[in-house]
């Protein structure tokens, strides 16, 4: 079996066209499953693509999105593990160009590029980031990849203990940071899945983003061999070392502020470590000031464009596609978005 595509659900009316995006890809049955996992704690109703011979649903009803994916990886049997929410789609071809880097890099983690659509699949924005390689600073100092854009190798999921159950909703962000600890990214350009993006309509708990990417963050700081991969990933970038160093300035003064004075001052040591003298350059500085990009581009774009179309007391509404209409058939909207390296020019 070559690819496991895990599908876990809270039975919205939006599952329908994520299963039948990925029946449509370009794979052959015989090397590609279909992995449903209930997560509703209610049946799921009875449609025809659950017939399909590729489709195997299991029930969960933790309402737990880690122990679902958990669940989904322990029975799936490809080579490669694709994680796709019920709210999301692929595009066409989607596996396929991302197996194909995966096969030519030997890579654990490889991801393309994502259209950022609302509840109503109406357009926001491309993401198409630009990094591959040793990208262990750039998700340190903030940045994350989306699971509907990546493909896994599941032999490294199992390795690294799967998916932290103890995550409610950054489980996929730990998840790539300890896989950055062991194995270089690839990527592709090829678009390969439609994300629907915005707090309205989210079954995410907002509340607890905060709080869970700092954990994680200290997580993957306190592992062991990260200090030497991170120091190795901005060796030849002086943007991305800032970036690096803003995260670790953050780090070291809440780990003051908790009472945890080892820690902080074991965060200040590398923080010296890493700057040395390249304050002396202007990137550094850029850097350094610099967000996420969530944070300081795709967020405002998120807001502005739900505040452009829809009031203020009104809520979008999940969409229901009844009958799935192929990607095929809609017009490719594609734009580069710039990555946080381009920002410096």
């Amino acid at each position: 079996m070559l690819c496991s595509t895990i599908i876990p659900t809270v039975n919205r009316p939006s599952l329908e066209r994520a299963v039948k995006s990925v029946l449509e890809q370009d794979l052959n049955s015989g090397l590609h499953e279909i992995i449903v996992v209930n997560d509703s704690g209610q049946p799921l109703p009875e449609v025809k693509w659950l017939k399909s011979p590729q489709i195997t649903v299991v029930n969960t009803n933790r309402c737990e999105r880690s122990v679902a994916c958990n669940v989904g990886a322990a029975i799936s049997r490809g080579k490669y593990l694709k994680i796709l929410h019920d709210d999301d789609y692929l595009l066409p071809g989607a596996l396929r160009a991302l197996i194909d880097v995966a096969e030519a890099t030997g890579c654990y983690w490889v991801y393309g590029a994502i259209n950022r659509v609302d509840n109503n699949d109406t357009f926001i924005s491309v993401d198409r980031p630009d990094i591959e390689g040793n990208v262990l600073s750039v998700l340190v100092g903030g940045e994350c990849l989306h699971p509907a854009a990546s493909l896994i190798n599941r032999q490294a999921f199992f390795e690294v203990g799967g998916f932290d159950r103890q995550l409610k909703v950054r489980e996929d962000f730990d998840l790539q940071s300890r896989l950055a600890l062991l194995s270089d990214f690839g990527r592709t350009d090829h678009l390969v899945a439609n994300v629907r993006v915005g707090e309205q309509g989210s079954t995410t708990d907002w509340s607890r983003v905060t709080q869970e990417h700092r954990q994680v963050r200290e997580k993957t700081l306190s592992a062991a061999g990260a200090l030497p991969r991170l120091y190795a990933s901005v060796e030849s970038d002086v943007f991305e070392r800032g970036h690096a160093c803003r995260s670790i300035l953050f780090s070291a003064v809440l780990n003051y502020k908790a009472g945890r004075f080892f820690t902080g001052c074991s965060r200040l040591l590398t923080l010296i470590r890493l700057t040395k003298l390249y304050p002396l350059k202007w990137g550094f500085w850029q850097g350094l000031k610099d967000r996420s990009h969530w944070h300081s581009v795709e967020k405002q774009r998120e807001e502005a464009h739900y505040a452009e179309h829809y009031s203020s007391s009104s809520t979008p509404p999940i969409a229901k596609p009844v009958e799935f209409v192929s990607p095929n058939s809609k017009p490719e909207v594609d734009m580069v978005l710039e990555n946080p390296k381009q920002r410096l020019n």
